[in-house]
C-alpha cells in the first residue's frame, strides 16, 4: 500500500514538473517568475511581460539593488531593442549613482528612439532626466565646460515647456520642478535677476516652504531688503527662529548692510548648532574679509572648501577669494578626484 502511494506521489510530481515546464514555455504562462544572479551578471530566467519587467527593474533600483535593476532593463532591451523606457531607466539609474557620463550615453539612446507618435508624457520624462544629467555633468566638469553643460540643461528644460500635448497636471508639476531648478542654474550662471524670477515662479505654482529660503537669499543678493525681510518672516514662521539656515541668512542680511558685528553674532550661533556645516564658514569668511581680516577670511574659506570643495565654483565666492592667496587648483583637483571616482562606478558584478 505504501509502495503504491509513493509511486502515485512521484508520478503526480513528475506530471506537475512537466506541466510547469510546458506552462513556462507557453505564450501566456500561468506561473510567472524571474531569477537574477547579480553576482554573475545574469538574468537566468524571466517569463514576465515587458511592462512587468520594467516595473520589477524599477523596484530593484528603488531598493538600491542597482545591478538587478540594470540587468532587468538590459533584458528588456535584448527582447525589445527600441524600448525607450529601458534606456531611460538605465540613464536614471546611472544618474542616481552620479556617473553622469554613462547616464548621458543611455539618455541619448532614448532620445534617438523618439518618434512623431511618442506621447508627450514620455518625451517630458526623457527631457527632464536629460536636463538633470547635464546639470550633474556641470557639477563635475572642468571649469571651462561648466557653462556648456548648464546651457544644455536649460535646453532640455525648454523642450519640456514647449510640449503642446502634455496634460495640465503633468505640465504644472514639471513647471514647478523646472522653475525651481532654473533658479539654481541661473544663480550658477551669475544671472541673479533670472534666478530670483524662477524661484518666485516655482513658489507661485506650489507654495513649497523650503523655497522661502532661496527666495529670501535671492532678494538679498539683489539688495532688495524689504522683500528679503518679507520672505525671511515667512520662513521664520514655518521653521522657527533657531533654524540654522535662518541664522545664516539673518547674518547675511546684516553683512549686506555693513553691520559686521551683528552678522558675526548670527554666524557664531549657527556654528554652535553645527560646526561642520560648510555653508556657515563661507559667510564667516566673507564677514572677516569685509572687516579687513584677510588671514581669518582665508582660514574660514579653506574650512568650507575642505568640507565641500564645490563651493570654490560659486560666482560670489570666486570674486571674494581672488586676493586671499587660496590655491584654487588644490580644490579643483579634489573635484576631479571625486569625478573620477564617480565616473568609474559602472554597473558590474
Amino acid at each position: 500500500m505504501r509502495g503504491n502511494l509513493k509511486k502515485i506521489i512521484i508520478t503526480l510530481l513528475v506530471f506537475f514538473i512537466i506541466a510547469l515546464i510546458i506552462d513556462m514555455q507557453g505564450p501566456t504562462p500561468y506561473i510567472r517568475w524571474y531569477f537574477v544572479l547579480p553576482k554573475y551578471g545574469k538574468v537566468v530566467y524571466n517569463n514576465h511581460s515587458i511592462e512587468k519587467t520594467l516595473e520589477l527593474a524599477k523596484k530593484n533600483v528603488d531598493k538600491n539593488d542597482l545591478v538587478s535593476g540594470y540587468l532587468l532593463y538590459k533584458n528588456v532591451i535584448k527582447r525589445q531593442p527600441d524600448n525607450i523606457d529601458a534606456y531611460v531607466g538605465i540613464a536614471d539609474l546611472y544618474g542616481q549613482a552620479q556617473n553622469f557620463k554613462e547616464a548621458e550615453k543611455y539618455i541619448k539612446e532614448a532620445e534617438k528612439l523618439i518618434k512623431d507618435d511618442t506621447p508627450d508624457e514620455k518625451k517630458a520624462k526623457i527631457y527632464h532626466i536629460a536636463a538633470l544629467i547635464y546639470d550633474g555633468l556641470a557639477a563635475y566638469a572642468d571649469e571651462e565646460e561648466i557653462d556648456f553643460y548648464l546651457k544644455k540643461s536649460l535646453e532640455y528644460f525648454s523642450k519640456i515647456l514647449n510640449l503642446k500635448n502634455l496634460n495640465n497636471i503633468a505640465m504644472k508639476e514639471y513647471k514647478y520642478l523646472i522653475f525651481k531648478k532654473l533658479g539654481i542654474t541661473y544663480y550658477l550662471l551669475n544671472d541673479l535677476k533670472k534666478s530670483n524670477y524662477y524661484f518666485l515662479e516655482a513658489y507661485n505654482i506650489k507654495n513649497d516652504d523650503d523655497l522661502l529660503y532661496s527666495i529670501a537669499v535671492s532678494y538679498l543678493r539683489l539688495g532688495d531688503f524689504p522683500n528679503t525681510e518679507k520672505y525671511l518672516g515667512l520662513y521664520k514662521q514655518k521653521f522657527g527662529e533657531d533654524n540654522i539656515d535662518l541664522l545664516i541668512v539673518n547674518g547675511f542680511f546684516y553683512l549686506k548692510k555693513g553691520k559686521n558685528d551683528e552678522a558675526m553674532d548670527y554666524f557664531k550661533k549657527a556654528l554652535n548648532k553645527d560646526n561642520n556645516y560648510s555653508k556657515v564658514y563661507l559667510f564667516v569668511a566673507r564677514c572677516y574679509k569685509q572687516m579687513g581680516m584677510k588671514d581669518k577670511a582665508k582660514e574660514n574659506y579653506k574650512k568650507a572648501f575642505d568640507i565641500n570643495p564645490f563651493y570654490i565654483r560659486e560666482p560670489e565666492v570666486k570674486d571674494y577669494i581672488k586676493d586671499l592667496g587660496i590655491d584654487v587648483k588644490e580644490y579643483e583637483d579634489k573635484i576631479k578626484q571625486i569625478r573620477e571616482e564617480k565616473y568609474s562606478q559602472v554597473i558590474k558584478w
